[in-house]
């Protein structure tokens, strides 16, 4: 059954108030084509556009209709305004520079146009599967086939072979089974499964805001300081000692800890965690065997470092990302990672008793620009405990382990030694740049924290030790808070 069209009669009385209306009724069509194709039979009626289907094109009507409905918004007269008009999708003429900048009309078209891509490539390979399978089943059939005896009656008509397959059909079918299940049981026959690898659409496509400073394109980065972070000049070291002013509590095992202007990433037993000063709650993401995080300040995102893998983890969109192009190339582990916001690379140390080697890799590309092997990062009975970039960019900080102490070494970029300084301690694991080129070192077991001033003096600030627990990793949130990683808290301190 199908939908006809009818007029309603009109009447002249002079109280008719509504104008003539059409009604929707049913009536029976013969044979009625569809109207998209007019080529198969119409099997589903519209209700609203009254328009006639097959099955397919009706699929594909009701998705353009949701999306006109969709695009509806977008002819109000304020976006019209603001965006129709000067989109690129408008005549040369009237578009500009400065208005494509914010082109929301593009970027539907452009996702409008990915979404059919994707569609019409997986609805291929989808297929091209399908046929595979339908390949695999004709081969086994010729194998039955193949092996179904010979029928040796002598038929003189095609009446009568018809009559004897009728006859023999039920034992036909259960020889043809038997024969079957024979080919399934011999060792040689393949089995026939189906492989897909998982898709992460999320990672797949999104829509960014890109801010592009003159002279570059196409990276998203913030406008560049002096360093990773604007910091305060003059910081009072003395509130170290006091007791902190925040403290989260109750962390399991782990030692890394990174900071931005905002955000606190740290390690809690196997769980990559990062919570706002501000706030209470905190983001849990499952991440096994992190080594170092650092935070890249043009990026806007953290560098995770695990034993074997290198991540970015955008703290806004919650996002871990594995950089594939990163990848062990010397024996060991990673271990420790800087960022040099200057020339927005990143410096990469392994954990290994042969010496410890350094990488230096481009982030955009990202590519490795630079290898350092024993002894030119250090000697191959030394190992580097860790390491990290100046905040001006232009200095390696090292500490490095020689079996009897750990001593703090200051290099230029290209890891020539500017200053050494003997710690007579050991296992310092953790420190950060401070301006004026000083640097604050934390000691592991210790509940002191050390200052390297520019002039290279030495000096130890005692803490309070609110928990008696031992110090595990430090870094600097924002210009002027030192949050504090130990065995089971982190401590934040105002300086």
């Amino acid at each position: 059954m199908s939908s006809g069209i009818f007029p309603t009669t009109t009447s002249t009385s002079r109280n008719m108030r509504h104008a003539p209306t059409n009604l929707a009724l049913p009536i029976q069509v013969p044979s009625l084509k569809c109207d998209t194709c007019a080529q198969n039979d119409a099997t589903a009626l519209c209700i609203g556009c009254y328009g006639s289907f097959c099955f397919d094109c009706f699929i594909k009507h009701r998705k353009k209709v949701s999306e006109d409905f969709g695009k509806l918004i977008y002819e109000h007269d304020l976006f019209v305004t603001l965006f129709k008009a000067n989109s690129s999708s408008a005549s040369a003429a009237t578009a500009t520079e400065s208005t494509k900048k914010f082109d929301p009309l593009r970027v539907l078209a452009e996702i409008d146009s990915w979404e059919e891509d994707l569609r019409t490539k997986l609805e291929r390979m989808a297929n091209e599967a399908r046929q595979q399978v339908k390949a695999r089943v004709d081969d086994r059939h010729d194998e039955i086939f193949r092996s179904y005896p010979t029928i040796k009656q002598n038929f003189h008509t095609k009446e009568e072979a018809k009559r004897h397959i009728e006859n023999a059909l039920p034992t036909i079918k259960k020889k043809l089974c038997e024969i079957n299940d024979s080919i399934e049981n011999f060792p040689s026959t393949m089995s026939l499964n189906f492989q897909s690898e998982e898709i992460d659409l999320k990672k797949t496509v999104k829509v960014i805001s890109t801010r592009n400073p003159s002279g570059t394109s196409g990276v998203n980065r913030k406008a560049s300081t002096t360093g990773t972070m604007k910091m305060k000049e003059s910081l009072n070291f003395n509130n170290l000692g006091q007791p902190p002013f925040k403290k989260i509590e109750h962390l399991g095992g782990g030692m890394a800890i990174g900071a931005s202007d905002k955000f606190i990433v740290y390690t809690n037993e196997n769980d990559l965690c990062m919570i706002e000063l501000t706030k209470e709650n905190r983001i849990v993401i499952p991440l096994k065997g992190v080594n170092d995080i650092c935070w890249c300040a043009e990026f806007d995102y953290f560098v995770i470092l695990t034993e074997k893998r290198v991540f970015t983890f955008d703290p806004n969109t919650r996002e871990l990302y594995h950089i594939d192009e990163i990848k062990l190339s010397s024996k060991g582990e990673f271990w420790r990672c800087t960022y040099a916001g200057n020339t927005n690379t990143l410096l990469l140390c392994y954990w290994s008793r042969g010496g410890s080697p350094i990488e230096e890799w481009k982030l955009t590309s990202p590519v490795r620009t630079k290898l350092w092997q024993a002894p030119q990062s250090c000697e191959t009975t030394e190992t580097i405990q860790c390491m990290r970039v100046s905040l001006n960019g232009s200095y390696v900080a090292l500490t490095i382990n020689n079996d009897e102490q750990d001593y703090f070494t200051l290099r230029d970029r290209d890891m020539k030694q500017i200053h050494q300084i003997p710690l007579r301690v050991t296992d310092c694991f953790s420190f950060v740049s401070l301006p004026n080129n000083a640097w604050l070192l934390s000691i592991l077991a210790y509940h002191k924290l050390f200052l390297i001033e520019s002039n290279y003096n030495l000096s130890k600030i005692q803490q309070t030790d609110p928990d008696k627990a031992s110090t595990r990793g430090i870094a600097i949130l924002g210009d002027n808070i030192v949050a504090e990683r130990t065995a089971s808290t982190i401590c934040f301190f105002k300086l």
